[in-house]
């Protein structure tokens, strides 16, 4: 029973904390057809909504994945796949910069790279939590793909994902505190068209979805 009602919890928080992340996934790969890179794949949460045929790569060995490797120095040739996905994984990266030219490295011209990270976010996955990025950064880093930025959550949405990942810590008084707060996080969250409107809509979010594409062969000489 505890350790159901425990999983119902980190269930929950994810929904809050990973909200959009399949949908983006579908929409920006929605043409894509051959083969995608799943770079940092894990246990590999979004594995169902990735088309074509997939690569899982992490830097572990587990179960859910294809190839162990790493992401600063990619096993693979120049220009072999047409899509890479990399969720939840850059801001664990320990050299960013050496990443995101890998992965520009990898995909074929006209090949498309998905990305989503952290910006206003708890530490995780600790000690390997390393790097908070803003969109300018990110711009910066993958501006050959001429990369599009967006905001995963928007302000009231990101103080409600800060709020229930807080709770989340494993503290006596959070097991206590955590199921209430949740569920009024979650009736909170119902209120977000109408008050996002009042409070800065880009100045605070919990993370960005990029989306960029690598230049067709003929514009790359």
């Amino acid at each position: 029973m505890l350790r159901r009602a425990a999983a119902a919890k980190v269930e929950l928080s994810k929904r809050f904390s990973r909200q959009g992340i399949d949908e983006f996934l579908r929409r920006e790969l929605r043409s894509t057809t051959g083969t995608v890179l799943d770079l940092g794949a894990g246990l590999r949460p979004f594995a169902e909504v990735l088309p074509g045929r997939t690569v899982a790569l992490d830097h572990r060995a587990r179960p859910t994945i294809d190839l162990v490797g790493d992401a600063h120095r990619l096993p693979f040739a120049d220009a072999t796949f047409d899509a890479i996905v990399c969720t939840e994984v850059f801001e664990h990266l320990l050299e960013p910069t050496a990443a995101a030219a890998e992965m520009i490295r990898v995909l074929r011209p006209g090949g498309r790279l998905v990305l989503t990270t952290r910006f206003c976010f708890p530490l995780h996955e600790r000690p390997s939590d390393f790097w908070r990025f803003t969109p300018y950064t990110l711009t910066r880093l993958f501006a050959p793909l001429d990369p599009v930025i967006i905001p995963q959550h928007s302000a009231f949405q990101t103080l409600l994902v800060l709020l229930v990942r807080l709770v989340m810590e494993p503290t006596a008084l959070n097991r206590l505190v955590s199921p209430p707060t949740l569920g009024l996080c979650a009736l909170l969250w119902q209120l977000d068209p109408l008050v996002r409107h009042l409070l800065p809509g880009d100045s605070l979010t919990s993370g960005y979805f990029l989306s960029g594409r690598k230049a067709d062969a003929g514009l790359l000489d």
